[in-house]
């Protein structure tokens, strides 16, 4: 059984284009999701920092620090 990720970048309540933007993040296994995450731009900061995401997975996060860094 593999696991997938993947990720947009969106707003929560508002559908303006305007800042805050957050990642949102989903694994999804055999087509199901098996889980999701958000995180703000300080989150996601934090997260990469504590070394706990690996891969593929770090990867996507790192992206989506960028992406997030673009659309403030």
């Amino acid at each position: 059984m593999k696991e997938e990720i993947g990720f947009h970048i969106g707003k929560e309540v508002s559908p303006l284009d305007k800042p805050p933007f957050r990642a949102y993040f989903h694994w999804t296994s055999e087509g199901q999701l098996v889980k999701s995450e958000d995180f703000s731009k300080q989150e996601l900061e934090a997260e990469i920092a504590s070394g706990q995401r690996e891969g593929r997975e770090l990867e996507l996060f790192k992206e989506a620090l960028n992406r997030l860094a673009l659309s403030a």
